[in-house]
C-alpha cells in the first residue's frame, strides 16, 4: 500500500507541472499587433540604453585627456614657494603656452609676446597711434624725417622732410636707439601732445603735435607707358581692414587716367585679412564666382564674389616667394575665373586660416583653425601658384615688371 502511494504522488506533481506549462503557453499567445508593439518598444529602449553607454564612454574617454589645472597650479605654487634658485614668472606662462602650441604640430602657431604684440597688430591693422612720419637715422645716429604723411598731425603742425629730431619732450635723443625714440613718440593715447625739437637749416625748432590714429597706406599706384598705352601698376603691400576701401579709391583715380591695362603687384604680400582679399577679388569678377573655399573643422563654405564686375581692364599679376595666404587667394581667383596671367616666381604656399587669442597682459596666441582651397578645390600648401611667365631676378632692373609690360 505504501509503495502505491509513493508512485501516485509524482504522477500528480507531473500533471500539475503540465498544467502550469499549458497555462504559460496560453499567456504567450499574442496577436500580431501586440508582437509588433513589443518589438518597437524593445528597439527604442535598446537604442536609448546603447546611446547612453556610448556617450558615457566618449565622455569618459575625453575626461582621461582633460588637463587638471588644479594639479598644474599646485605644482606652480610648490615651485614658487620652495624652489631654491631664481626664476621669471612670465617665462613660466610663456613656456606653458609654447608647450601647448608645440603639441599641435602647427608650423604657423606661435606666441606673440606683449612687447611684440603692438607692432604685430599695427602691421595687421595698418593703424597706430602716432604723428604720421617715417624716420630713419642719419650719419650722426639721430632720427631724420624721410616722409611726412599727407593730412597727418605732423604735416598740420609744420614738420618737414629732412627735419632732424634732437629731443622728444625735452629728452635728448643723442645715442638713443631708433626703436626707443619711436616708442617715446608713440607712447600715450590719441589726443596726447608730444613736443619734438627738430633741427632745420642749423636752427632748432620746437614743434608740439597732438597724436592721432595714423593709417599706413597698403595700396599705391603708378603709371607706366608702353608704346602708346598707359598701364597702371597697383601695389598691394598687405591686406588690412582698410585695404578694400583704399583699393576702390585708387581704382577711381586710375579710371580718370583712362588706362589700357592693370598690373597687380602682389610680390612680397604676405597676406592679412582674407575678407579684404575677397572684396578686392570681387571687383574683378562676375557675380557669384567662387573666390575660395573655406574649411573650418567640419564646416565647408564657398566664398562667392559679390555684385557685378567693376574692373574690366586687361590685368596681369606679379608674384614671388613672398606672395602668401590672402594674396594667393586673390591671384588664384583671378587666374581660375578670368584667365589672368601670373608673372614672376612661385608663391609661398600658405592656405591656413588662423585665430588670434589675446592674453591678459596683451600677448597674443596665434593658431590654425581651418584651411582654404582655391576655386578648383586645390591647396596651395601642396601646390603653390606657379607663374605663366617665369622671370629670374636681374640686378639693377625690374625684370618681372618689364616682362609683364610685354603682355599688353
Amino acid at each position: 500500500m505504501e509503495k502505491k502511494k509513493t508512485n501516485r504522488k509524482p504522477a500528480k506533481k507531473k500533471l500539475e507541472e503540465d498544467k502550469i506549462v499549458e497555462n504559460n503557453n496560453e499567456k504567450t499567445e499574442f496577436s500580431l499587433i501586440e508582437v509588433i508593439i513589443i518589438m518597437i518598444i524593445c528597439i527604442v529602449f535598446g537604442l536609448l540604453i546603447g546611446g547612453y553607454i556610448v556617450s558615457q564612454k566618449k565622455y569618459n574617454s575625453n575626461d582621461e585627456h582633460k588637463i587638471d589645472f588644479n594639479e598644474i597650479n599646485g605644482l606652480y605654487e610648490d615651485i614658487k614657494n620652495n624652489y631654491y634658485g631664481e626664476y621669471a614668472e612670465t617665462s613660466f606662462r610663456d613656456n606653458t603656452v609654447n608647450g601647448m602650441l608645440s603639441s599641435l604640430k602647427d608650423p604657423f602657431a606661435r606666441l606673440i609676446t606683449n612687447e611684440e604684440a603692438e607692432k604685430y597688430q599695427e602691421d595687421l591693422e595698418s593703424e597706430f597711434i602716432g604723428i604720421g612720419v617715417t624716420i630713419t637715422t642719419n650719419s650722426d645716429g639721430l632720427p631724420v624725417v624721410m616722409e611726412v604723411f599727407k593730412a597727418s598731425p605732423a604735416e598740420k603742425s609744420g614738420m618737414k622732410e629732412n627735419d632732424i629730431f634732437i629731443k622728444v619732450d625735452d629728452k635728448d635723443l643723442n645715442g638713443m636707439p631708433l626703436e626707443e625714440t619711436i616708442s617715446l613718440i608713440k607712447k600715450g593715447n590719441r589726443g596726447d601732445k608730444v613736443k619734438i625739437t627738430v633741427r632745420r637749416e642749423d636752427k632748432d625748432i620746437d614743434i608740439t603735435i597732438s597724436k592721432d590714429i595714423i593709417t599706413t597706406p597698403t595700396v599705391s599706384y603708378s603709371i607706366a607707358n608702353k608704346d602708346e598705352k598707359k598701364i597702371a601698376k597697383i601695389v598691394i603691400s598687405n591686406f588690412s581692414k582698410n585695404t578694400f576701401v583704399e583699393f576702390k579709391d585708387i581704382y577711381n583715380e586710375i579710371k580718370k587716367e583712362k588706362v589700357d591695362g592693370i598690373i597687380l603687384d602682389l610680390r612680397g604680400n604676405g597676406g592679412g585679412y582674407l575678407s579684404s582679399a575677397s572684396l578686392v577679388a570681387s571687383m574683378f569678377l562676375d557675380k557669384d564666382k567662387v573666390i575660395y573655399i573655406e574649411k573650418i573643422k567640419d564646416k565647408e563654405e564657398k566664398i562667392f564674389s559679390k555684385d557685378e564686375r567693376i574692373i574690366k581692364e586687361n590685368t596681369v599679376i606679379l608674384i614671388d616667394g613672398g606672395t602668401a595666404s590672402a594674396s594667393e587667394i586673390l591671384a588664384s581667383a583671378l587666374k581660375i575665373n578670368n584667365g589672368v596671367q601670373l608673372v614672376g616666381n612661385t608663391t609661398y604656399g600658405k592656405n591656413t586660416i588662423q585665430k588670434i587669442h589675446k592674453l591678459k597682459d596683451g600677448a597674443l596666441v596665434k593658431f590654425t583653425i581651418g584651411e582654404w582651397f582655391n576655386a578648383n578645390e586645390k591647396s596651395v600648401l601642396e601646390e603653390p601658384l606657379h607663374p605663366d611667365k617665369p622671370v629670374n631676378y636681374v640686378e639693377g632692373t625690374d625684370a618681372v615688371l618689364n616682362e609683364a609690360l610685354k603682355l599688353f
